[in-house]
């Protein structure tokens, strides 16, 4: 219950100590947001180390650019669009 009230209406949760938990219209989307949101993760920690090792931070994106790219990949049809290639090459390596 606890992390259903933290996802509230949203697609993904990053658990403390567990990883990550994505939800989706369909399986599609999730497993979508889940790779998108892994590699989001791996790119930042990325970028934190590299800013810091150079005695600088990461430049954070504005909330304008977060509308824009939520309205351009961010919607549970762009979710399941995104995932179709993955599910395809699975169901053809697979049978």
């Amino acid at each position: 219950q606890n992390i259903a009230k933290s996802l509230g209406n949203k697609k993904a949760v990053l658990l403390q100590n567990h990883g990550l938990l994505t939800v989706g219209q369909t399986i599609e989307a999730a497993v979508f947001w889940f790779l998108s949101l892994e590699k989001c993760c791996y790119t930042q920690l990325l970028a934190d180390a590299a800013a810091a090792g150079r005695g600088g931070e990461t430049i954070k994106v504005d909330d304008e650019d977060a509308a824009f790219t939520y309205k351009t990949v961010g919607t549970p049809r762009a979710g399941w669009f995104n995932a179709k290639p993955t599910f395809d090459l699975v169901a053809h390596e697979i049978g």
